[in-house]
């Protein structure tokens, strides 16, 4: 940083002349035979049967529509089946198009777009009232794995070449180290110290923040415990549309507090947290065996290497 003259520090451009990687190369344990079948026209929209259908369902999504306007948009007499086109599957051009007609097929496809996570991989788990102190009324939240939560991050092919391996040492013009994005820092480079060699740290960025369901579910809100990978280009991961962070957990809706003379309120805050600390536990259960013990996963290229999966930071 250059001091000027009212004292303000500002800062100025950093220009990276130099990348070390470092560690071993990482091996590789086979490939996916799946993994590039998105390439066949057979599977181009799946779980959608066309491109209509696809782009139907995103504006569906992105319009902001409420679920009741959707069910009054099936009802109107103007949906049609589409035609076949050029890029639809085989089986269309042989069946005709399987296109949803209703709000209720539609939100089945939605729960098939990604087959690595599926609704029925939620784990539920409800407290008795009484059970957290304070609160007198059942609380439920939800997780699921995150070994399969992992998985469907690094699965993303056009993650590949934005996707950092082995830790990386950044230096200036003048030689000088430059710290960039997590995987130049120290601790990324000795995450790698404590693995075998030819494996890969996955480092998970974890991160919650209360939205609002208004548009679905009239006045609630939702509480998601995400997560997001280290080794991905910031620059690709700050992008929503990337789709770089995945839902870990549900928080809790916020229950209500009850004070008493053995609940006072000055321990409110205490309190929560042990709800807030039972889903992190579950949540994060399976860390420490992959960490130690590592996993193999298909990465973006479709390659299946070693990682060991460790909590980097939150958000």
């Amino acid at each position: 940083f250059r001091a000027p003259a009212n004292g303000r520090f500002q800062p100025h451009p950093i220009r990276v002349v130099r990348t070390q990687l470092l560690g071993a190369e990482v091996e590789t344990r086979g490939e996916d035979s799946k993994f590039l079948l998105h390439k066949n026209l057979d599977t181009l929209w799946e779980p959608f049967s066309c491109g209509f259908e696809f782009c139907l369902a995103r504006w569906f999504l992105t319009s902001g529509l409420s679920q009741s306007r959707i069910d009054e948009f099936f009802n109107l007499p103007l949906v049609n089946i589409p035609g076949v086109g050029p890029s639809d599957s085989k089986k269309a051009h042989e069946e005709g198009v399987n296109c949803f007609t209703s709000g209720t097929t539609w939100a089945k496809k939605l729960d098939k777009l990604d087959p690595d996570l599926l609704p029925s991989d939620w784990v539920e788990v409800t407290y008795p009232p009484g059970h957290f102190k304070g609160f007198d009324q059942p609380i439920s939240y939800r997780y699921r794995s995150l070994k399969k939560v992992v998985q469907s991050l690094l699965k993303q092919q056009y993650l590949d070449g934005y996707f950092h391996y082995r830790p990386e040492l950044w230096f200036g013009e003048h030689g000088e180290r430059i710290i960039g994005p997590a995987y130049t820092g120290d601790q990324f480079i000795g995450d790698y110290v404590d693995i075998p060699q030819g494996d890969f740290v996955i480092g998970v960025i974890a991160m919650s923040d209360a939205g609002e369901l208004s548009s679905l579910c009239g006045d609630q809100s939702f509480n998601p415990l995400n997560i997001t990978l280290l080794n991905i280009n910031p620059e690709l991961r700050a992008q929503p549309s990337k789709g770089c962070t995945r839902a870990l957990g549900l928080f809790p809706q916020k229950p209500k507090y009850i004070v008493s003379e053995e609940n006072p309120r000055n321990l409110e805050q205490v309190r929560a947290n042990a709800v807030v600390q039972a889903v992190i536990r579950d949540a994060f259960q399976e860390i420490q065996e992959l960490w130690k013990e590592g996993a193999d996963f298909i990465c973006p290229d479709g390659k299946i290497r070693r990682g060991h999966v460790t909590c980097a930071g939150w958000l």
